[in-house]
Formats: C-alpha cells, structure tokens, sequence
C-alpha cells in the first residue's frame, strides 16, 4: 500500500521535526479494501467508529502520528463526520488544500459557462467555423476580447481563455462574470440588508447570500427556503459516487470528468462522472442564478402560472402543443398536484417530444423478458434504467405479468395513460415524498435510505430541466411571479467546489541535487531534510529538478555556508498554481557518515522502519559491533519491545528495537524481525508455527514486524510455503 511519508534527518537528541503545512490537509484512503476508523488510537475491536470505503477524504487534524497499538506507523488524528477521529497512517495519503476541507478542487472564477449542457467553442466568431472544444456548465473562462459580431448571438461573441491556456471565440449569451451572478454587501440598500439578514437568520450559509441577493434584486417576488440537512459534505460525496453520469458528447474532455477506467453505459456514450465533478454538481451555490434556480424550485402544482399557455410556450409548436395533449398534462397536474411544467420538462428531457421516439412512438417491434413491446407508451421513460426499452417494459404492466403493488393506471397503452399514469408515478415516488425539487429528485437528501431511489443517472438532468422552465417563463413574462425555492445546505460545506482543473497539479520535485549529488533519503513527497556536510566547506550548489516540466522551482542556485547551520527553500508551483515548499537545513560536521552509508555495510535488509534478514541466534552486540566497525563514532541504543533499554548482550528478538544516530547527526529507529520468529523470543519453535497457521486460516492475524517474521520467502504474503519453511527450520532441514 502506498502512502505518504514525512521525512526528517536527525542530529543527535532532536527527534520529530514535522515539516510546514499550508492551511489544510486532506487525508484519502489508500488501501482498496478501505479502513476503520476509531475512536482512540488503538486497533482494539470495539474501539471501531467506522469503516470507510477506498478513496474517502477527510480533514486531517494532526500530521503528526499519534503512536499507539496496531499502527506502526502511528495513527492520524482526524476530522469525520464532525467526529475527532484516528486512522492508521499506512493507508492514507495526504494533500494539502487551500480552502473548505472537501479535498475537491476549490478557488474562485472569474467568468464561467452559464448554460445547463455545454457551449461549443468556435475557431472564429461564428457557429459555421470549427468547433475546438466543448465546454460543460461551470467551466472556467477569461474575457480577453469582446467582439462586435453578433453573427447568430445576441450578446456578441467573446475571446476567451479556458483550460488553462487555450482560446477561442464563445457566444457571450451562455458566458456570465461573477459580477453579473453575486451582488456583495457593499452594494446593498437599506431594505436588502434586511432581506440578507432574514436569509441568514433562516439558515443560509454566508457563501450563499451574494447569489440569492442578486436574484432578490432582480426579482423581489421570489422565496428562497434553505432545507437545513443532516448530511455532512464529505457523507453527500460518498453516498452519490458511482450514481451519477454524464454525456460523452457534451465535452471534449471526457476523460478530466469520468472515473478512470470505466467504460460507456446506455449505448457507449454515458460515463459515471468522479468524485470532483459530482461535487460540483451538488453543490447548490453553482447554480444559484437565473438560469438555474428553477431547479430547486417547488414541483407541487400552482394554477397561477403553470397554465395551458404556459405548456404551450414550453412545447412552442410541436405536436404536444395541441389542445389535446395539453389537456392531459393539465388533468394530471390536477390530479396528482404536480407541476406540468415541471411534467413537460421531464417529457422533453426523455425525448417524448419527438414524436418518432421509441417510447411514445408505440409501434416499436421490440421484446424484453417474453413481452412484445407494440402498442405500449412511456413518456417519462419509468423504469429505464439503461435504456428506453426496460420503460416500454415498465409501461406493459400486469398485462405482461410485472409484479406490482401499485399499477399507476398500467398497462400504458395510450399517450393520454402514459402522460397521466407516469406522473401518477412521479407524484407517489418523489413529490409527494419529499423529493418536491429538480434536485432533491436527482440527488435524494431528503427521504432515508439517502441516496437511493433517485430519478435518472445524467448528472446535468436538474439544471438543464430547470433552465427549460426558466425559458418559458421569460418567454411567457411570468418571473416576476410568487416562485418558491427550496435550497438545500450541508454540513461542513467547503468555500467553494470547482470543476476539475485541467492544469497539471502536480507541484513535486523529481530530485534535489546538492554538489551534483542526490540528497539522502530524497523522496518526492517528503518535504523536510537535513544535509549534512563537513566543516571545511563554505558554498555549496543545489540543482531541484521538478517532476513536471510545466511546474517551476524557486531556490537560490548557490548558498553560502557562513554559519553551522544554514537552511533554504525550494518553492515549487505547479502549472495549476498549487505550490508545494521542500524544507532543507544544510549543517556542518567533523564527519558525514549517513544511516544509509552503515546499512550498506550491513548484511541487513531495510524496509522502512524494520530491520530484517536476521537469522535466529544472532546476538544484539554481534549487530551492535557491525555498526560501529561502519561508522566508529554513531551510538547505537538497543530496545526491548517495551522500549526498555537492554545494555547486556542477548539474542535479537522480533519488535526488539536499535536506535542508531549515524556520526552524521542522523537518527532513526528500527524494528528488529528475526526470521519465523514470529511469537517475539528469540527462538524459532512449534509456536511460532503455529501462529503462522492461525494466521493463514485467519484466526489470529499477525501484523508489523510480526507478519514480516512470518513471511519466510519474502514474497510479501504468508502462505502454506511459509508454514513448511518454519517447520524445516525446526527439524533443522534447513536455515531461515
């Protein structure tokens, strides 16, 4: 398992020295099978809090390990679920963050995509010209330019930037600044300043306020509810992963977007979008504007505005925009008290207001499960969970023999049933539960099991669906109407959540050369050292090598040593602008004999902390006497596993303990591991083989220098192999 590792050279009695930290860092598991996170540092059973799946995140509190049992590493103490927290060290990774505490991409924008799918980004200010990229909602743009052509645009075409670097011509009409989106407290009159108290005082988080203040401004009728949930921010992120997808064909940047490695579902082209993006879309502050807001808006049924005439804008002039077909979304909405915009919308949103579609077209010659599908309609597409086929299925109802508590007017063998009795369906499954949003429909926050049971996978569905509405109620002249809004608010919500960046991140170096030399122990995540070089030298050249050649690195190319002590920083910034700072203190001494120079002397092998290819019946002082013939002035200190220093000489044992501080000042701790000394005395014996047998039928499970013991051939796993060699040993067949 791979994790990050914090490195410092010691001198003499310094011990930990942690390295600086920016505002936050971020712990992700690593280990694919996920851990358990406990209550104190300890991996006793009931010490469990929970167990979190791989790649969950959460705000580490302490970069430095706690020791305690069943970690050698020590433990992390963390933040989760608004509970303090510890995880074993092993099997996270960390990063740093700026801002918030999701570990998602964070930082404000400038200007951004403002349409619920994607805008086309064009060679020339011109819809025929080629098209360069497909950019998604909540992309990222600089105006560099604004054109006067207006050729097929009405706001004029813009010169932007966007993916980190590359430029274009866009259509300003999908394209808005954060000025034009947020109205700031400066800007406040007396009376708003009311208003954005009562929007705090009802339980909005302050990051909200600038949005909805704007939208006050512009239409003062409008109510904005917050739905306070009990859903912290990372448990929001976890519970959608894998839920939730997206369109190939809405983004030339696909693979920024997906979880790597999947493949395409409902034909080849829908993705299950990553953790980032999902956040993204989930978080209500992105959409928090005209264009989008209607997706949070109440779908119970409001005669008001939701009219024949407003259907017949929605439809403009297609063959749902007769009398006929208005009249069943009317009866519905009736019915059932749901919105038939909201009905209309999702209509479209399927496809039914093609007329040749599969699902309304009711001629289809298709069969699934034994059921011919002729003469069956499905205008919200219910129960199409891959494709449109499993709706007609759906649609077919008792007459092809599906089990159901509740027919909802089935089998749907007229368009007039498939209107009515689908959104009988959505009124029982969603409105009437709870799920009365766009969103909370999408993404269920309000009805347990969470999660679950949520209506489509495209994760674009709530803002496209609401920017449809909000069309046709500019079109009908209707925004300044008594709309309602129910905008939900998480738990320990970050700052801000963007898109993925396309810039590269990575802000690490590949080698730190001092005199054209590596220097010790250099690991491109370890951000501290200490250099160590003798008394007579007074300057000394330092060449940082960065991992990507799109980052740069700040340092001086040559120090001068005046003092005993010298220390400097290699700044690194990515291409993205995250900065990483590698930490090294350059001392000067007699002698610059490493840990590494008296290891390689050694007939040891070493692997992080633990000392190993120790046969049984070597004594402490022969190991002791080898190190000092490697370098005569270290001191060398030899532990019990109790941490007890032990001064006579006696048989090295398993969790046994050599502190070493090389001439050079460093220091480091190692655990002893005897091979098939798996019980800790010294000796290889029947108990030992029997621990290894309890092991490998998952009895007792060994762990640390133990489980290292017990793996004989170094394979990096304990099996029957190993049980035979500790058995030969004993019966002296052959020598561990």
């Amino acid at each position: 398992m791979k994790y990050k590792k914090y490195l410092v050279i010691f001198l003499l009695s310094i011990f930990f020295i942690m390295p600086t930290f920016k505002a936050e860092t971020i712990g992700i598991v690593s280990d694919s099978d996920g851990i358990n996170l406990r209550r104190t540092p300890t991996n006793e059973e009931n010490n469990i809090y929970k167990a979190i799946k791989y790649n969950t995140q959460f705000t580490i509190l302490d970069i430095n390990p706690v020791s305690g049992p069943g970690c050698s590493a020590g433990w992390y103490k963390i933040s989760y679920e608004g509970e303090i927290l510890y995880a074993c060290s092993l099997y996270v990774i960390t990063k740093e963050v700026s801002t918030g505490g999701s570990g998602y991409v964070t930082g404000d924008y400038i200007a951004k995509v403002n349409t619920s799918s994607y805008i086309s980004v064009k060679s020339s200010a011109s819809y025929s010209s080629t098209t360069l990229d497909k950019l998604i909602t909540g992309t990222k743009v600089k105006i560099l330019n604004e054109t006067t052509e207006t050729s097929g645009c009405a706001e004029g075409w813009l010169y932007i930037s966007y993916h980190n670097g590359k430029e274009g011509f866009a259509c300003g009409n999908y394209i808005r600044t954060k000025e034009e989106l947020v109205l700031t407290e400066s800007e406040y009159t007396d009376e708003e300043k009311v208003f954005a108290q009562n929007l705090t005082n009802l339980g909005f988080p302050e990051s909200y306020i600038p949005y909805l203040m704007r939208m006050h401004r512009n239409y003062p009728t409008w109510k904005f509810v917050p739905y306070i949930t009990n859903i912290t921010w990372n448990e929001l992120i976890e519970g959608e992963q894998e839920k939730n997808k997206i369109e190939s064909s809405t983004t030339t940047v696909l693979d920024y977007y997906i979880i790597p490695g999947t493949v395409g579902t409902e034909g080849g082209s829908w993705y299950y979008v990553n953790d980032a993006v999902n956040a993204f879309f989930m978080d209500p502050r992105n959409f928090l504007s005209e264009t989008f807001i209607f997706m949070f808006e109440n779908l119970k049924y409001n005669k008001e505005y939701q009219t024949s005439e407003a259907l017949k804008v929605f439809f403009k002039n297609g063959y749902l925009s007769s009398n006929e077909y208005i009249g069943y979304f009317i009866n519905a909405a009736e019915t059932y008290g749901v919105s038939p915009l909201h009905l209309a919308a999702r209509v479209k949103k399927e496809g039914g207001t093609n007329e040749t579609y599969g699902p309304v077209r009711g001629n289809v010659t298709d069969t699934l499960n034994g059921c011919l599908l002729t003469g069956y309609y499905n205008y919200y597409n219910i129960g199409a969970t891959s494709n449109w086929s499993q709706g007609l299925y759906y649609a077919a109802g008792k007459e092809c023999d599906i089990e159901s508590t509740n027919s909802y007017g089935r089998p749907w063998k007229t368009r007039e049933a498939a209107i009515l009795g689908g959104a009988a369906f959505i009124a029982d499954r969603y409105i009437n539960t709870g799920k009365n949003t766009l969103y909370f429909q999408k993404f269920n926050v309000v009805v347990q099991n969470y999660f679950a049971g949520q209506y489509m996978a495209n994760i674009m569905a709530p803002s496209q669906e609401g920017e449809s509405v909000y069309d046709t109620m500019k079109e009908l002249d209707a925004l300044n109407l008594a709309h309602e809004f129910i905008i939900p608010v998480y738990k320990d919500m970050p700052e801000t959540v963007s898109l993925p960046n396309l810039a590269d991140t990575d802000s690490s170096l590949s080698a730190i050369k001092i005199d054209g030399k590596t220097i010790t122990g250099f690991d491109s995540d370890v951000l501290e050292y200490t250099h160590y070089v003798t008394n007579d030298i007074e300057k000394i050249n330092i060449n940082a090598v960065t991992t990507k050649s799109t980052s740069t690195a700040t340092y001086d190319e040559t120090l001068e040593l005046t003092e005993n002590e010298t220390t400097f920083e290699i700044k690194v910034t990515s291409q993205s602008g995250d900065t990483t700072t590698y930490k090294i203190t350059v001392k000067k001494v007699e002698s610059v004999t490493s840990i590494d120079d008296i290891l390689s002397k050694l007939s040891v092998k070493v692997t992080d902390n633990l000392m190993k290819n120790i046969s049984e019946g070597i004594a402490s002082n022969t190991l002791i006497s080898n190190i000092k013939k490697a370098d005569p002035t270290s001191i060398v200190i030899y532990k019990d596993k109790n941490n007890n220093i032990i001064t006579t000489s006696s048989n090295l044992k398993t969790g046994d303990k050599i502190e070493l501080t090389s001439s050079n000042g460093e220091n480091k701790t190692f655990e002893i591991v005897v091979n098939g000394d798996v019980d800790g005395d010294g000796t290889v014996t029947i108990k030992d083989l029997l621990r290894v047998q309890k092991h490998i039928l998952k009895e007792t499970l060994l762990s640390g220098a133990y489980k290292e013991a017990a793996d004989t051939d170094t394979d990096n796993s304990i099996t029957i192999k190993d049980l035979l060699r500790v058995q030969k040993h004993i019966l002296k067949e052959i020598n561990l």
